[in-house]
């Protein structure tokens, strides 16, 4: 394998978990990824040539089909890259017990670079490297477990969906708080809104909407996220609680055109709205 190659699939783990909410426990993740590489010969680990932030948030109230499990995995799997930082967070309403919680965070090893290589002792080297391709498969490996349970484990029988207010709560302590400029979102889930003071459901069944009229409803409830001009995907539009069946297409451009608007108004940049699945190989 080529340093390059080799060097692009390696990482550096900096696990934590962040409570969402006020006095929420806290869910503990085995710790499977070895400390940074770097640290282990004693040395500072070279400038971040990537500096970009992915965000994978999911919504544990929407239905998740085990194909589009699959399709959103191979949609994230070029961002396991060196410099690359990837957060995974579940959104759940405070009910049965659950709540929006941070399951993923770590930030991949940047490539050591030939100067440094140079400089190091040839033990220090072979260690560096023995380690770095360790740690790149414990990444891999980690990353892929938390990201497919969490898919699998989405409830879609829980009637409740308060997305608005997770979204609004996760912009705030996590995406406001990352200071690189290159973030991209992928929310996974139905986008079907259904509390109490906003929902897109009239007796049972999905209503028909004004995008705009429904925006101003948010704005005015102060739930428009500030998304600090993060790229947005989408994936899960429309799926209805059994996942065989989908929001009539009338209603569908709907919820769309509701999901672009409201990412618009926070400073986000639409990228693609998957209703149910995105076009692409990759984001």
């Amino acid at each position: 394998m080529k340093h390059k190659d080799f060097f692009l699939s390696t990482s550096k783990y900096l696990f934590s978990l962040a409570l969402l909410c006020p006095a929420v426990p806290t869910t503990t993740y085995a710790q499977t990824i070895s400390p940074s590489c770097y640290k282990n010969i004693a040395v500072q680990a070279p400038p971040q040539a990537i500096q970009s932030h992915l965000y994978i948030f999911i919504d544990h109230t929407s239905p998740v089909s085990e194909r589009m499990a699959e399709s959103i995995q191979s949609l994230v799997a070029d961002r396991i890259r060196a410099g690359e930082t990837i957060k995974i967070a579940r959104l759940a309403p405070m009910v049965k017990g659950l709540y929006s919680e941070l399951i993923f965070n770590a930030n991949m090893d940047v490539e050591p670079g030939e100067y440094l290589l140079y400089n190091l002792r040839s033990a220090d080297r072979e260690s560096l490297m023995e380690c770095l391709e360790k740690r790149g498969q414990e990444f891999r490996e980690h990353f892929n477990s938390v990201l497919k349970n969490a898919l699998k484990s989405t409830d879609p029988s829980i009637p409740r969906t308060d997305l608005l207010y997770s979204l609004k709560n996760l912009s705030e302590q996590i995406i406001s708080k990352d200071e690189t400029t290159s973030k991209t979102v992928l929310l996974v889930s139905d986008g079907l809104e259904n509390t109490d003071s906003i929902s897109f459901y009239q007796n049972n069944n999905i209503k028909p909407m004004l995008p705009r009229r429904e925006l101003a409803k948010v704005k005015r409830k102060r739930l428009v996220a500030d998304w600090k001009n993060a790229d947005i995907y989408m994936v899960g539009v429309g799926q209805l609680k059994d996942s065989n069946q989908y929001v009539k297409p009338r209603y569908l451009n709907y919820l769309e055109s509701f999901w672009k608007i409201y990412f618009s108004a926070g400073s986000g940049n639409v990228k693609g709205i998957g209703t149910p699945m995105l076009f692409i190989n990759t984001i």
